[in-house]
């Protein structure tokens, strides 16, 4: 739906407000249902209602409440926008419903709409003008000839310059200045009560407009430079340029009161010989920043490393809205400026405002309302960017932190020149929360994917383990059966083969020593034998057969058959019955025997077990086994 006159109708229905037209020199403009609130334009008769400085009249149906008419002045602006979009400034007065005035103000595009009370002082004025008109036949009939006459009108009218005594008709002109409502106009003049530094008081995470003062980041973005008539000027100047014998000179340019450049204006960088090494051309000055267009926009509070900084122009509690203008840092010639291209940062914690079309229009709307006021009046396109962090969405531009983007556009009247309301079209904004919604439903079905693909390769990883278990067990269990089924041969053959199975000693050479020389150079051997205990020897086991020898450690061993393996070290220290050093086993294990030199042991299933190192293993278990394997 394109936005402009369908959008501001669209609103005042939302709002409860219906136009209608009423009498000559009345213009019905709304009724609120909700604050019971009636509108009327007040214009001279014969003239259009619609003018670029308005004359409202509302009427309370019930008690006159002025906190009311301050919620639905801002909405009323949207209705303006439509249907009377020249209207800039209006002023108004309340009255309850026997049109006893109440109070009255001053309201202005500029400010959103935002309601101002005149001081109380400037009520009872109003209410005089009233009975003023009926004082005016009064001279008309008032007889000639009579002299006291003239002395009666001479002290009505106010002013001592209609002191003139001689026409009597004199007093006429003192009902002129009391109908010029000239006061009407000082209201707008007099904006004491400024109301957005209250609605500016809430922060959007963590985030909310300073105060204006150019401090901090502020500082760093702006450099302030004096003209050659010292009125103060804030921009940036390239780093390379030496500014030991450069002047800035302006052309055209006003000095605000507050020492500051203001309007429109030129800058000149000189050099002390009086060649100009950098010119703008026509640039606007606001608070001393230039600008590449008009523009209204003096109170700035923040700005990025990029040197573009934001200027507050409104805030709305109900919304929690915070509006800024964007202006992107440029330069001439080494002369930094600011250009506006325009957009509209709004800054908002509502982010679900932005998934129902009624609820965008008139977040929409009132940033164009915020957009007017900073009258760009040069734009026919404009940007509203919509987010919820100001650092990482509306100065880094991170889509994660982004709300709501669309385009704006306006045209000119042919005839009067004048631009028309702002339009839009919803289906071609950027939505960022339903394609935040569509990212992170595509990165959950990303990762279930990836844990279903994950799953997967563990299951095939397991089942790959699992065959191969299988594949190592059948072979295990074969090798085993064989080496049992051999043990059978060799027993059938040769039953003292069987020993050699269960026993591997140290080997000797005689020219290179063997293994037993390196043993006595103090290295370590690993063994296997049939030993014979015979008793102790201190905290050792004393060994006497095959040869003499000290399992270390064994002193509680009960003399007997055993055995043994381990690691063999000698003693060069300490002698056997030989005269040779002593042979010391630290034994890992040490089985028993039940027969004289372990005959119990050499049986093929007993020599298969200790092979195996498995005590419980038998050819039939492994068989079935095999078996269900296969």
């Amino acid at each position: 739906m394109v936005g402009g006159r369908s959008a501001a109708w669209w609103l005042a229905g939302a709002l409860g407000l219906v136009s209608t037209h009423a009498l000559a020199e009345s213009y019905r403009l709304a009724f609120s249902k909700s604050e019971n609130i009636e509108i009327f334009v007040e214009h001279a008769a014969g003239t259009p209602w619609c003018a670029p400085h308005l004359s409202l009249r509302a009427v309370h149906g019930g008690k006159p409440d002025t906190a009311a008419l301050a919620r639905l002045l801002p909405k009323l602006g949207a209705l303006l926008n439509s249907q009377c979009p020249k209207a800039t400034a209006l002023d108004w007065v309340s009255t309850a419903a026997d049109g006893q005035a109440v109070a009255k103000g001053t309201s202005s595009r500029a400010d959103l709409w935002a309601l101002r009370i005149a001081p109380a002082t400037a009520v009872p004025p109003v209410a005089a003008a009233a009975p003023t008109p009926a004082p005016v036949p009064a001279p008309a009939p008032a007889p000639a000839p009579a002299p006291p006459s003239p002395p009666e009108p001479l002290p009505s009218p106010p002013p001592a310059p209609i002191a003139v005594p001689a026409p009597a008709p004199t007093p006429a002109p003192a009902p002129a200045p009391v109908a010029a409502p000239a006061p009407m106009p000082e209201p707008a003049a007099t904006p004491a009560p400024v109301v957005t530094p209250v609605l500016a008081d809430f922060d959007i995470g963590g985030w909310k407009p300073g105060d204006g003062s150019r401090t901090g980041p502020l500082a760093e973005a702006l450099t302030e430079m004096k003209d050659q008539n010292g009125c103060r000027v804030l921009t940036r100047i390239d780093a390379r340029t030496d500014m030991k014998f450069i002047a800035l000179k302006s052309a055209d340019m006003t000095c605000g009161a507050d020492g500051y450049g203001s309007g429109p204006g030129r800058l000149t960088l000189e050099r002390s010989d009086g060649v100009p090494i950098a010119r703008t051309g026509q640039l606007w000055f606001s608070g001393g920043i230039p600008f590449t267009q008009a523009v209204k926009a003096t109170r700035l509070v923040a700005a990025d490393k990029q040197n573009t900084l934001w200027f507050h122009l409104a805030s709305d509690v109900d919304t929690r809205t915070h509006f800024l203008l964007r202006a992107r840092a440029t330069s001439y010639g080494g002369i930094g400026v600011w250009q506006i291209d325009p957009q509209i940062d709004a800054l908002t914690d509502q982010a679900d405002r932005f998934r129902q079309a009624e609820a965008i229009r008139p977040a929409v709307d009132a940033a164009l309302l915020a957009l007017d006021s900073a009258d760009v009046s040069r734009a026919s396109r404009a940007n509203l960017v919509f987010s919820s962090d100001f650092e990482r969405g509306t100065a880094a531009g991170d889509a994660n932190h982004l709300l709501y983007a669309i385009s704006v556009w306006r045209g000119r009247d042919r005839r009067s020149k004048d631009w028309g309301p702002w339009q839009y079209n919803l289906q071609q904004a950027n939505n960022y929360l339903f394609q935040r919604d569509a990212r992170l439903a595509r990165q959950k079905q990303m990762e279930e994917q990836r844990a279903e693909q994950q799953r997967q390769y563990a299951e095939q990883r397991e089942a790959q383990r699992l065959r191969m278990e299988q594949a190592r067990r059948v072979a295990e269990q074969r090798r085993n059966l064989q080496t049992y089924q051999q043990l059978v041969d060799e027993a059938t053959r040769d039953p003292q083969r069987l020993r050699s199975r269960l026993e591997s000693d140290l080997a000797y050479q005689p020219l290179s020593g063997g293994t037993y020389a390196a043993l006595v150079a103090g290295g370590k051997r690993k063994i296997q034998r049939i030993v014979r205990v015979d008793g102790s020897d201190g905290g050792d086991a004393e060994v006497d057969w095959p040869y003499a020898m000290r399992l270390t450690g064994k002193g509680d061993l009960a003399s007997g058959w055993y055995r043994v393996d381990g690691e063999v070290t000698v003693d060069a220290k300490r002698r056997d019955d030989e005269g040779l050093p002593l042979t010391l086993l630290s034994a890992q294990t040490v089985m028993p025997c039940k027969k004289e030199g372990c005959a119990d042991l050499l049986d093929p299933l007993a020599v298969t077990r200790m092979t195996l190192g498995q005590p419980e293993w038998t050819p039939e278990a492994a068989q079935a086994d095999l078996q269900r394997r296969e």
